[in-house]
């Protein structure tokens, strides 16, 4: 089995990557040797021609290859290949040119009622085709703050400014790029490597973290249904 992910950055991609292997490698229905998590977007074989795309690496980056299908109908068309998880940050959603109208944030359901908005629109954009090959990794307000809850004792939902706080978080714990021997530049490698050390990786721990964010919650039951219909 092949998943392919179309993310917003590569970050989100090394953070949805460690959830999909944790959760493939602890259900008995998936054959580990045999799974694959391929990124589609952003591509990390990027020749001249996405060096000059801009909008690669962005919310409207996603939009594009929603819109186009290229890339996911030519991902899909290979045998093995299944899946493909779409990624958005609600953070800026406001700012793009379609209509859109959060819900309430005082409700108690707001993150899943703000995540099936998204979908919706997601698959406006995707004219409803391949509905049943997607999984939709939608993080309010940013994946950082999926993050977040590997130092946060709270609900990390509705956190403003989740990147900066991650970063603080960072330092004070010394799991800054430079203490863990990494290129700062290589965002994959980073991400990954500190989110092990917090044992992100390790499927009883990545369950009590998905309790401190609904959104992260969400997306993971998504997989976990899913594999265990295989």
């Amino acid at each position: 089995m092949v998943i392919g992910i179309i993310s917003e950055g590569k970050e989100d991609f090394a953070v949805i990557e460690i959830i999909l292997e944790t959760l493939a490698k602890n259900n008995e229905n998936i054959v580990f040797s045999e799974f694959e998590v391929y990124p589609i977007r952003p591509s990390l074989f990027q020749d001249e021609t996405d060096l000059s795309d801009t909008t690669i690496g962005t919310f409207q980056g996603v939009k594009n290859a929603c819109e186009s299908k290229t890339e996911l109908d030519m991902f899909l068309s290979i045998v093995d290949n299944e899946y493909i998880v779409i990624h958005l940050d609600t953070a800026e959603i406001d700012n793009h040119d379609f209509v859109f109208q959060r819900p309430n944030k005082n409700e108690d359901n707001y993150s899943t009622e703000l995540r099936n908005l998204v979908i919706e629109i997601i698959n406006e954009w995707l004219e409803n085709s391949h509905k049943e090959n997607l999984f939709y990794a939608i993080a309010i307000e940013e994946i950082e703050s999926w993050c977040l809850t590997v130092f946060e004792n709270k609900d990390t939902t509705s956190i403003i400014n989740s990147k900066e706080k991650l970063s603080i978080f960072l330092e004070k714990n010394n799991l800054t790029a430079k203490k863990l021997k990494c290129n700062p530049n290589d965002r994959i490698k980073y991400f990954q490597k500190f989110l092990k050390k917090k044992e992100f990786h390790k499927i009883k721990e990545l369950e009590k973290y998905a309790t401190k964010n609904q959104s992260m919650r969400d997306f993971i039951e998504s997989i976990k249904n899913e594999f265990d219909k295989l």
